[in-house]
């Protein structure tokens, strides 16, 4: 059994933690709340913007819009992914959830990883490639933030760009690059196919990895189960025509889209560390309390066995 002494020196290390824990749970908190408001006041734009182009869907030839037209799928098709990931870790299974999702969807596409393994002296070698390298391969990676990165470079996934260090909270400044990338890709058809690869904010204790194609644009918009029968859409009246009006709305789409996958995985990201952060100082506690326990038995046994020595000793010098 460990001595008094060691127990000391355990309970004061696990305290330490705990109120590293406890600060980390702190911060993460303050940062939650507003990614929380950002996230929430993002999305009845988001709605807005998809009733309003569900609304032009029917006034136009989707054939005059390049963002509207399905790529040429003829020989191996290419995908494009923008992985959102959380920028450091401790953040709870956000990251594994993501990485699941991940490899589920390269499953369903029939696309295999490069490589399983890549050991850490390799990463800023394979993580760079050229440009005919990147349009060789069936699926290319915009990575967001450093946990996405480093998922993308380990399972040989080809690195298209990289987004990293996003301002806090980010504006459309740090995100219009990350929607730039895959439009001028899908326009040159680098990519037949876009999709978004993030942490949805549902709640502080839930956070679900959705996957979401924004490119092509596709002509659908969910009615709700209770408007259904009901004369749901406004009818809008366009200034100028709907053609041109398109030609400015549908990359200012993908924009906000792109902007509110990266506020949905931020909100994610602090509400999984917050809880992982709580998680952890509550279980350092209880550490705590259990080895204090045994502090006080292992000093209780020693008091007690120091008495039976004196008793003894006693006992002895009186014969």
């Amino acid at each position: 059994m460990a001595s008094t002494r060691e127990i000391r020196r355990r309970i004061k290390s696990i305290k330490n933690t705990a109120q590293i824990t406890k600060a980390m749970q702190l911060v993460a908190a303050s940062k939650m709340r507003k990614a929380q408001t950002q996230v929430l006041s993002g999305r009845p734009y988001s709605e807005l913007m998809n009733s309003l182009l569900s609304s032009l869907g029917g006034k136009i030839d989707r054939n005059i819009h390049p963002l509207l037209r399905n790529g040429n799928k003829e020989g191996q098709p290419k995908i494009g992914v923008i992985l959102i990931g959380p920028s450091r870790g401790l953040a709870g299974g956000l990251m594994s959830n993501l990485m699941r999702a991940m490899f589920g969807f390269m499953e369903q596409k029939e696309i295999s990883p490069v490589n399983k393994k890549i050991h850490s002296h390799q990463v800023e070698i394979e993580a760079v490639k050229t440009e005919e390298e990147a349009e060789g391969l069936s699926l290319g990676v915009v990575s967001v933030e450093k946990k996405a990165r480093d998922f993308a470079v380990k399972t040989g996934g080809n690195l298209i760009a990289d987004f990293q260090k996003l301002s806090s909270p980010p504006s459309t400044a740090d995100t219009n690059p990350i929607a730039r990338v895959v439009i001028d890709g899908f326009l040159v058809s680098r990519f037949n196919e876009v999709y978004l690869i993030y942490s949805h904010f549902v709640n502080t204790m839930t956070q679900k990895a959705v996957i979401k194609k924004i490119l092509p644009i596709e002509e659908e918009f969910v009615i709700k189960e209770e408007d259904q029968g009901k004369d749901y859409f406004s009818e809008y009246l366009f200034e100028p025509n709907p053609n041109d009006l398109l030609e400015a709305l549908l990359p200012h789409y993908i924009q906000m889209e792109v902007y509110q996958a990266v506020l949905e995985a931020v909100a994610s990201e602090h509400s999984a560390r917050m809880v992982a952060m709580k998680n952890a100082t509550d279980n350092a506690l209880e550490m705590i309390e259990d080895w204090t326990l045994t502090y006080n038995q292992v000093r209780q046994a020693n008091i007690t066995q120091e008495l039976l020595e004196i008793t003894s000793a006693a006992a002895a010098l009186g014969r």
